[in-house]
């Protein structure tokens, strides 16, 4: 299917509460995981149609449920056909926004469509069956707005995004590293961000490599910020990986754990970063293979 088309002449639509249909109701439910690797973000959908002229559309192959989702600049659209699952690689998304879900009903092919006593009084004064076209919307569910899981990976806990207000590209500071939502956001010059994401579809490894450089000092900064004040940003999604990582490594309660030294920061920096480096530097051993 090439495109989802909208109704531009009058044909009974299923909404959330029956719409066209009399006594009828359109709701779908989401739940979502991780998957073992935590690459990937499952939702798994359950579509509870009551409506019997719609149900039979669906065994007879003539509809299918459809979802689209979308995230600030991600969108993906599909059916749900065999199966109710849809997968989302995870650094496609931003970890501080959540994903909206439209499900729908769309027509899988052209068919007539004749009125029955499930639709709405309205729709028994049109005398023709209705000419329904591949890929036109027959139902509306209830809109979702989902929250990401927690990807506990430290990878994940960063965003990397273009200056843009002036005053602050004035400055002359290749990036400014904030940390006052739950992923730490690394705002750097317009020409910077615009070379770092050209790497994206030509030398992924090198991506890597580089993308460890931008969070080294942000990790640094993030570390210091937990030991000078832990219980204004223990909350934060950052500060939960970053700490249950040292944590683990070396044994530290953060919440009594006051007196530190710059060596120690330095360490456990090099300690969180670990990971995202030897993983750049096995890809560029494999040959940049994702």
């Amino acid at each position: 299917m090439k495109s989802i088309i909208e109704r531009n002449f009058p044909y009974p639509i299923l909404l959330e509460n029956g719409g066209d249909y009399n006594d009828a109701r359109f709701n779908v439910e989401c739940k979502t995981r991780l998957s073992d690797d935590s690459k990937e973000l499952i939702m798994s959908f359950n579509f509870i149609i009551e409506c019997p002229t719609i149900r039979r559309l669906i065994e007879e192959g003539k509809a299918f449920p459809f979802v689209n989702v979308s995230q600030r600049t991600y969108r993906k659209s599909g059916p749900l056909i065999n199966g109710n699952e849809f997968k989302i690689p995870m650094d496609w998304l931003s970890p501080n926004h959540n994903l909206e879900v439209m499900p729908m009903l769309v027509a899988k092919s052209d068919f007539d469509f004749d009125y029955d006593e499930s639709m709405n009084l309205v729709f028994s004064y049109f005398d023709d069956s209705f000419k329904i076209k591949r890929g036109q919307i027959l139902g509306y569910g209830n809109f979702l707005t989902i929250e990401l899981p927690t990807n506990s990976k430290i990878g994940s806990i960063f965003t990397i995004s273009k200056l843009k207000k002036k005053e602050d590209i004035d400055r002359g500071l290749p990036y400014i590293i904030s940390l006052d939502t739950h992923a730490i956001d690394i705002k750097v010059l317009p020409d910077i961000y615009d070379s770092f994401f050209k790497l994206k579809d030509t030398d992924s490894s090198y991506r890597k490599l580089l993308y460890s450089t931008f969070v080294y000092p942000a990790v640094q900064m993030a570390i210091l910020n937990i030991f000078q004040d832990y219980d204004g940003v223990k909350d934060y999604k950052w500060c939960i990986a970053i700490t249950n990582k040292i944590s683990k490594l070396k044994g530290i309660n953060f919440e009594t754990k006051i007196d530190f030294t710059s060596e120690e920061i330095i360490e456990y920096t090099n300690l969180v970063l670990e990971t995202l480096l030897q993983d750049a530097f096995n890809d560029i051993d494999k040959g940049g293979e994702e």
